[in-house]
């Protein structure tokens, strides 16, 4: 799916203020409005996981209460093989 400019949207991880934890459902709600594709509401640590274009992840960021906006990228270890490294 794309957005009218033909933007493509990426995951994203947004940290949301420690004050506004509480909050965390109204700005997710928030971040839909703004066009974001909600994935994940994780309250216990004060993060919402998604997707958006770049026009709607910047908008995102200016959000009240929104800390960080950060791409989404897998995590994994440096060690292949069977065994511990």
């Amino acid at each position: 799916m794309t957005d009218d400019d033909g933007a493509v949207p990426t995951g994203i991880l947004v940290t949301v203020d420690s004050g506004r934890r509480g909050d965390i459902d109204e700005l997710a709600d928030r971040m839909r409005d703004a066009g974001m594709t909600v994935e994940a509401v994780l309250g216990t640590v004060g993060v919402v996981t998604g997707t958006a274009t770049p026009a709607q992840t910047a908008a995102v960021a200016q959000l009240p209460g929104v800390m960080a906006v950060e791409p989404d990228r897998a995590v994994g270890t440096q060690h292949e093989g069977p065994g511990p490294p």
